[in-house]
């Protein structure tokens, strides 16, 4: 068993750091002698990444210091148009494509850059993403664009909650939104653009040794700058887990994390930005003295077999119809700050939130011990995310058990009858009588697919 050579990353989190705050440009000579690699074309595309971002996140605010100009009053604003505002996702959808589109591009050269560390011989056209990195990119980059719509409406909710108090004009509170940092994003944007790409090399780094027929495990590197070190990141370094484990971090906040690799998407935002720790391959000599054929053919069984775990993990616990919303429209509309409640609950869970149109469902974690993510549609009703907040308290209560609980048939039909009860349990309080029918119809019918009986 072979160790790949150590991080040499001293000054990596202070150059990270450095650059954000536009102190100097020193952060691509950081970057390789860290062990990242294509550092010139990373610091290329996070100027890249931080202009379009500057772009997108300045239109949108302006517009909403135009718009809260052509009311009267604060109070009209905030009952006739802030509403409208708060729901609109037209910015979130231009951040999903700009994230998208740079991830699509970055993680496969990034991949074939760490592949080639591990294999030097490989072929470039044997270097495939699996389902689950694509399926990453997809519901990363609309989770990640969610979160960014959400802080900048907290931002600008907390300014309008103070103008109604004070009795503020709507040009005085126009004014507080663009001095609060909103309309000049350069600092959030060159961070996020950071934050980001680091974490692509993370996914990208992590998929070519997870797809690697000659990696067994894989180690936690801290990046060794003690001045700016995070204590528990230090704590890991070293620690050494078969490659489909995750490891174990005690976070700074008292939470203990599973993340699969340093900046996992699990992991909070302190344990992420700025950190420049790696994920390090142990290699199998053995393996690697195989013949390239040979391990080719062990790399496609691999690869097929996590795309088969992937796929089943997507169909799993999949919610196909959402009758209350034909009444009550989304859970942002008719249960706002119940529904904010739930995400900051799960999310302190662990479960990842991931938003994608025309889907909702609870997809648990292939690896037994962590939390699974919820897929959720932007226009979801409350009573579907009461239906996923189910799955996962379930999946909770059992440790996390994920696909093995979902593997007996008596333990999923005990799970998704548990998950409709609570949507029926909401349409009659309701006094929805003819939901709650639709409701028990759709909870019989999931049922029977469950056990393999659709048409009987």
């Amino acid at each position: 068993m072979k160790l790949r050579k150590p991080c040499s990353c001293k000054a990596l989190i202070k150059a990270i750091d450095a650059y954000i705050r536009k102190a100097d440009d020193d952060i691509e000579k950081n970057l390789r002698q860290a062990g990242f690699v294509s550092p010139k074309k990373t610091v290329a595309r996070m100027k890249e990444i931080e202009r379009e971002l500057t772009e997108l996140l300045e239109a949108d605010t302006k517009f909403i210091i135009t718009t809260i100009q052509d009311y009267d009053g604060v109070e009209e604003f905030i009952r006739e148009r802030w509403p409208d505002l708060q729901n609109d996702q037209d910015l979130v959808a231009k951040l999903t494509k700009t994230f998208e589109k740079q991830f699509s591009e970055a993680i496969p050269e990034y991949m074939a850059g760490y592949a080639k560390r591990i294999e030097s011989d490989i072929e470039l056209e044997s270097i495939v993403l699996t389902h689950a990195t694509t399926g990453w990119i997809s519901d990363w980059s609309g989770e990640l664009s969610h979160m960014m719509k959400l802080n900048d409406n907290s931002v600008i909710e907390k300014i309008l909650n103070e103008a109604l108090k004070n009795g503020d004009s709507v040009q005085t509170t126009a004014q507080k939104i663009a001095d609060s940092g909103l309309r000049d994003p350069g600092y959030r944007s060159r961070r996020v653009a950071t934050t980001e790409l680091l974490r692509a090399h993370s996914v990208a780094q992590h998929e070519s040794i997870v797809e690697s027929p000659a990696v067994e495990m894989h180690m936690w590197r801290h990046s060794g700058w003690r001045q700016y070190a995070r204590e528990n990141h230090m704590a890991i370094d070293g620690q050494t887990v078969y490659k489909n484990e995750p490891f174990t971090l005690y976070g700074a906040d008292g939470g203990v994390y599973n993340p699969m690799y340093p900046r996992d998407g699990i992991l909070p935002p302190g344990e992420s930005i700025n950190c420049g720790c790696l994920e390090q391959p142990i290699v199998s000599e053995y393996v690697l003295g195989l013949s390239l054929e040979e391990r080719n053919r062990l790399r496609d069984e691999t690869i097929a077999e996590l795309n088969r775990e992937y796929d089943s993990s997507e169909i799993m616990l999949n919610t196909k119809e959402d009758p209350i919303r034909e009444i009550l429209g989304s859970a942002m509309e008719s249960h706002p700050t119940e529904t904010s409640d739930m995400v900051k609950e799960l999310t302190g869970y662990g479960v990842d939130i991931t938003y994608r149109e025309n889907a909702m469902g609870y997809s648990p974690n292939p690896s037994p011990g962590n939390p699974g993510k919820i897929i959720m549609d932007p226009e979801a009703s409350y009573s579907a995310w009461l239906h996923e907040r189910q799955h996962a308290m379930d999946d909770q209560d059992s440790g996390w058990m994920g696909f093995r609980n979902f593997a007996d048939p008596e333990t999923a039909v005990r799970f998704e009858s548990n998950a409709y009860d609570k949507e029926i349990e909401f349409a009659e309080s309701l006094g929805y009588n003819d939901i709650v029918e639709r409701l028990k119809a759709l909870k019989e019918d999931r049922i029977r697919e469950v056990l393999g009986d659709e048409e009987n």
